[in-house]
């Protein structure tokens, strides 16, 4: 297997090809590819989570924005005028994205710092 030591399998009472399948159909559930070379990348949050969090978003902006930005980084980056730029949102939406976005950061970097 390479990846997961045979001994812990083999603690855990999993046989090679079972943890095989397992490990197949999440790859494939998560979006990602399921060769060896698949097992080394990294995935990085989209943002639908905190999207949803944010009051009178709909589901079809949260996918436009996925669409456009691809991950969750590239959206908190994303200036005012790129948010606008999005199919579906204005700029009244794109402020209320940005704001609650930074609401959510500051809140948890207060929690995390306390």
């Amino acid at each position: 297997m390479g990846f997961f030591n045979d001994y812990y399998i083999d603690l855990l009472g999993f046989s090679a090809g079972f943890f095989s399948q397992k490990v197949e159909f999440l790859m494939k559930s998560l979006g990602l590819g399921t060769t060896s070379a698949h097992l080394e990348q990294q995935a990085a949050p989209h943002g639908y989570r905190m999207l949803n969090k944010i009051p009178r978003i709909p589901p079809a902006i949260i996918e436009n924005l996925v669409d456009r930005f691809k991950v969750l980084s590239r959206i908190l980056r994303a200036t005012i005028e790129e948010l606008d730029e999005v199919e579906g949102i204005g700029e009244v939406r794109a402020r209320s994205i940005k704001n609650g976005l930074m609401r959510m950061r500051e809140q948890f970097l207060l929690e995390y710092m306390v």
